[in-house]
């Protein structure tokens, strides 16, 4: 449910960077590659993003999994997060024989699961182990319990390291070179639309994630005060799907409220059709900081040259990245 087209890009760029050829399929745009695909005409190796969303990893048999989360979405989909977590085990029992399937560490194992399970994470007892070792010169930087040497990375935010932790790991059951990886993981710049800066002008930052689920915004927020500490910081976030804002919107406003100011638009429907009761004036009346306010996206140009913070993170998965241009010209004039 989070880090897969981080970790997906992770993936095949580590790879493709180290001389293994792969063709790609990722579900955002690859900054360095600017595309979410992949193609080497020797590729041996196919990189997958699996959605669970409806169902349709269930048509995939890899050699390789990863499952970095099983937190509840989709459950307009799903109905409750038993259901979700029975397909993510009926994807992990589609694993090819004698191939491996790698579980960040706070994730539950199929019971009877015939295949090699491993963990990656921070714990102490586990295989792929990652050690932060704090940022140094902006960048990232961590040690592993199966490579020799410390590694950089310019990506911010410990989701992120978990996210390498998590491609990391398939370097080394691929038998990747540590000199080799080194390099293409300190080459690594992202994907459109994950913490992307877009600006850094006039005192101003402006951030755009695809963040629509509590849990990835907590993240955003998280590594947007690693990043920028004692920093004012405002959150433009427009929910995404009525059912997701319906069954979420506890967590929704609590992790709104860790913010110094919270803008919100309207809900974007997506595939849905209203739900009585249910609108961004019932998250906005949850939110427990003084500084909120519900605005439109006629006036948010107008608003924000008026309440201006250092840092801005619009987050969302609907349409509000086509405010990024509008909002970025405000910020630099």
């Amino acid at each position: 449910t989070h880090g897969k087209t981080t970790i997906t890009s992770m993936v095949a760029h580590f790879l493709n960077e180290s001389g293994m050829a792969v063709n790609a399929f990722i579900g955002g745009i690859a900054t360095n590659y600017n595309s979410n695909l992949i193609l080497n005409k020797n590729a041996k190796i196919m990189v997958v993003e699996a959605d669970e969303f409806d169902r349709s990893f269930l048509h995939i048999h890899p050699d390789i999994a990863i499952i970095s989360s099983m937190d509840a979405d989709h459950l307009d989909i799903y109905e409750n997060t038993d259901s979700l977590k029975h397909s993510f085990f009926e994807f992990a029992n589609n694993i090819k024989d004698g191939g491996t399937l790698l579980l960040c560490e706070d994730v539950d194992a199929p019971e009877n699961f015939k295949q090699n399970i491993e963990y990656y994470g921070e714990g102490q007892n586990i295989f792929y182990q990652l050690i932060p070792k704090g940022i140094i010169d902006g960048k990232q930087e961590f040690s592993t319990s199966f490579y020799r040497k410390d590694f950089r990375i310019s990506m911010p935010g410990r989701h992120n390291l978990l996210n390498a932790s998590a491609a990391v790991s398939v370097a080394k059951i691929l038998n990747i070179e540590e000199e080799k990886l080194r390099k293409s993981i300190l080459s690594y710049l992202g994907v459109k639309r994950r913490f992307e800066l877009i600006i850094d002008c006039n005192n101003h930052i402006l951030i755009d994630d695809y963040a629509h689920h509590p849990t990835e915004i907590k993240a955003a927020i998280a590594a947007a005060r690693e990043m920028y500490n004692g920093k004012e910081l405002m959150g433009i976030f427009q929910p995404h799907l009525f059912s997701r804002t319906r069954d979420f919107i506890n967590d929704f406003a609590n992790e709104l409220s860790k913010l110094d100011k919270v803008v919100l638009l309207d809900i974007y429907p997506a595939r849905e059709l209203p739900i009585e009761g249910v609108s961004s004036q019932l998250l906005l009346d949850k939110i427990t900081i003084k500084n909120k306010k519900l605005i439109s996206k006629e006036n948010i140009e107008k608003y924000i040259s008026e309440n201006s913070s250092e840092i801005t993170l619009m987050m969302g998965a609907g349409d509000i990245n086509k405010l990024v241009s509008k909002i970025s010209e405000t910020l630099c004039k």
